[in-house]
This record gives C-alpha cells, sequence and structure tokens, in this order.
C-alpha cells in the first residue's frame, strides 16, 4: 500500500493550518486597527469580514454611506451595512439600524488589507484635523 494519500492528507491538514493562521493574523490586525481610530467592532467568527460601526467618528465618515463614499476617495471598499439588512419578501429595507455600521474584509492578500487599512487610518485623521480647524 502506498503511503501517498497519508502525505496529501498531512500536506492539506498542514496547509489549511497555515491558511487559518493567516487569517486569524489578518483578522486581528484588521480588528485593532479599525479599533485604533475610533471604529468599534462586532466579534464574528467564521468569516473573512468585520463589523465595524462609525458612530463615533466625525461627520460625515459616521454614517455607513459617509464612510463608504469618503474611502472610495482613498480606493478602499467598505460596504455600507444598510446594503445587508434585506428583507426576503419585499428587499432593503427603509428604516434600518444598520446605517452606522459597515462590513470591512480581511479577505485579500496580507500588505492589500495593510494598504486599506492605512489610507483608511489617514482619511479619519484627516477627518479629525479638519475638525481642529
Amino acid at each position: 500500500a502506498s503511503n501517498a494519500p497519508r502525505r496529501n492528507c498531512r500536506a492539506a491538514d498542514a496547509e489549511l493550518r497555515a491558511l487559518r493562521r493567516c487569517f486569524a493574523r489578518k483578522r486581528a490586525v484588521t480588528i485593532a486597527r479599525l479599533r485604533r481610530m475610533g471604529i468599534s467592532t462586532m466579534e464574528c467568527r467564521g468569516s473573512f469580514y468585520v463589523w465595524g460601526c462609525v458612530k463615533a467618528l466625525p461627520a460625515p465618515l459616521n454614517t455607513g454611506r459617509g464612510f463608504f463614499h469618503a474611502a472610495l476617495t482613498h480606493k478602499v471598499v467598505a460596504v455600507p451595512g444598510e446594503l445587508f439588512d434585506v428583507n426576503p419578501m419585499s428587499g432593503h429595507r427603509e428604516e434600518t439600524k444598520f446605517t452606522q455600521w459597515l462590513r470591512f474584509s480581511f479577505g485579500p492578500p496580507e500588505e492589500q488589507v495593510l494598504r486599506g487599512l492605512d489610507a483608511l487610518e489617514s482619511m479619519v485623521c484627516e477627518a479629525r484635523v479638519g475638525l481642529e480647524d
């Protein structure tokens, strides 16, 4: 009997563990950096997204849509939470509890995630400095 299937399973297990460590690291960095910016986060497991609440940020960054539009000018996409508040029978709700929430992905390669977080941090910092002027 060949040991090839057993070797393949061990290799697959090792690759899966490495992938989990990579995503855990990106998740931890994303949460820490968002919180440092003043964005509170919701603890979610089992995905490559973090939900963040921007209500403590200066306007217009304190709404999902305002943050989304500002982030686009910095070449970053974070999806407004209200787009996920869907009633299966009628579509998007007119009134939503998620207007100050966004979904941030840590799925891309780590370098890209870090670049996006750097851009968002710069954007938030600029908004705060603008308040002081």
